[in-house]
């Protein structure tokens, strides 16, 4: 896995005979820094600019892909003409365009009582927040004494363990637990380039463990972590931070 910067002029020579682009860009920890509560990611004027340039901008299609309601993320990003998939690719929303996995709202009641279990045994516990997310639920323990954070995973593990319908995925300070259906972020970004034509190339910009579904699954376009240094990763390319994805973005822009 290569520094994107560091070969910039190699980047160029692969995107230069497509006409189209697909941006598929994660938002927490990728266009905006990662923050201690949820609530706190709030998208900088400049960038949102950035993105309302990129969707005037015919050559490029810019979904946003997070582990966020589809509801929140259309009230944070706010830019007519995006694509926005939410819950990690089970709600998707764009110009004409509707997706809800079909298995999600039979099980919207059962995450609610999970959510309801998981706050009664974390009442005590005022550095872990229970995210409700209606499909899925985000066990968020950033904020919580660090050496509690086995006896929370494993709180969150046990608990799951009697909802065979549900499974529990590990990310950044944040348990997820999701149904359990072969449908992820790669799928969802797939599904959408297949429904707009398949002539661009996609690039997907993510932070966290959840994007790497879409890195493996994304044999032809550009995959790009966003992390400090270079780690095991099924992307092609890494970049260091938010500031860097904003870089890259105005780079796209100008080329």
């Amino acid at each position: 896995m290569k520094y994107l910067f560091d070969c910039w002029h190699e980047i160029e020579e692969f995107m230069r005979p497509y006409r189209r682009t697909y941006i598929l860009t994660d938002y927490d920890g990728t266009l905006t820094p990662i923050v201690d509560y949820p609530d706190q990611a709030i998208l900088n004027p400049n960038v949102r600019d950035l993105l309302k340039s990129l969707v005037k901008d015919r050559r490029f299609i810019l979904a946003i892909i997070t582990g966020r309601t589809l509801k929140e993320i259309i009230q944070l990003i706010g830019i007519e003409g995006a694509y926005y998939i939410g819950n990690h690719g089970l709600e998707i929303k764009g110009p004409s365009l509707t997706f809800v996995h079909p298995m999600t709202e039979k099980l919207s009641l059962i995450i609610s009582k999970i959510c309801n279990d998981m706050k009664s045994k974390f009442e005590s516990n005022h550095g872990v927040i229970v995210e409700d997310k209606g499909m899925t639920a985000s066990i968020h323990y950033r904020m919580a004494p660090k050496n509690m954070t086995g006896e929370i995973k494993k709180v969150v593990r046990n608990t799951v363990r009697s909802y065979e319908d549900f499974e529990i995925r590990h990310g950044k300070m944040v348990v997820e637990i999701r149904p359990k259906v072969l449908w992820d972020k790669g799928d969802a970004v797939l599904w959408l380039v297949r429904k707009l034509g398949e002539d661009g190339i996609p690039i997907y910009i993510g932070d966290d463990k959840t994007d790497e579904d879409a890195f493996r699954k994304i044999d032809r376009g550009l995959t790009i972590l966003v992390s400090k240094r270079r780690r095991h990763s099924n992307a092609r390319y890494y970049l260091k931070s938010a500031e860097d994805v904003h870089e890259f973005l105005y780079r796209l822009l100008d080329f």
